[in-house]
């Protein structure tokens, strides 16, 4: 089992390193990243693709983070605007399986993210993982009590809630119990965590420790 150095997340708030935690550095995953930004830095995708040979697609509107992205990634990010993608379609397309390791919905603002949301056929398609950023700090109060509905309503799992950086909450992360390959999530309970490297609380870093080897 291949071991990391915990310090080397390329998330901001180590999206990353909860993702690979949890499903116990599970190797040849697939993810669904819905606003990836940039390629590298800050990114949720870039470590679980060049050290655990995930596959998967990813979404932005900003054609410059796509361009930088296709010249660096060997998996794709499509020039999308995500509020109108038909995303069983999409997935048709690129002939993902109807389980996927990992969902990331982060685009802004908050009430597009939310569209997004609503526009995945939960019914059809499962997720072992899913960061949702409900940007509360920014606006995203009404965002936050919807998502939160509708994906406890398909089954998930809130593990961590408002995730925090600095002083920004934004985002929940969940995961499927049926998809969990241990026990490892429950140790992650809890709210308000400031996830961000600069700030991370110590039991995180300890379990990451544990847990990535």
């Amino acid at each position: 089992m291949k071991k990391i150095n915990i310090y080397k997340s390329n998330s901001r708030e180590n999206q990353d390193l909860f993702v690979l935690s949890v499903l116990d550095n599970k190797q040849n995953g697939t993810y669904v990243e819905i606003g990836s930004a940039r390629p590298i830095v800050d990114n949720n995708t870039y470590l679980l693709e060049s050290q655990f040979n995930w596959k998967g697609i990813s979404i932005d509107s900003d054609l410059n983070f796509v361009q930088q992205f296709n010249q660096i990634r060997s998996n794709k990010c499509l020039h999308l605007d995500a509020t109108i993608v038909n995303y069983n379609e999409l997935f048709q397309s690129i002939n993902l399986d109807f389980h996927i390791d990992f969902l990331q919905l982060d685009i802004d603002p908050p009430n597009n993210t939310f569209k997004v949301l609503k526009k995945l056929d939960f019914t059809k398609y499962s997720f072992s993982v899913i960061t949702y950023e409900h940007d509360l700090s920014s606006g995203g109060t009404e965002e936050r009590i919807e998502s939160r509905k509708i994906i406890e309503s398909y089954g998930y799992t809130r593990v961590i809630s408002d995730v925090m950086h600095g002083d920004i909450t934004f985002e929940d992360w969940y995961i499927n119990e049926k998809y969990m390959p241990n026990d490892n999530w429950k140790q992650f309970i809890g709210e308000n965590i400031k996830m961000d490297l600069g700030n991370i609380n110590k039991k995180y870093i300890d379990l990451f420790k544990e847990y990535l080897k």
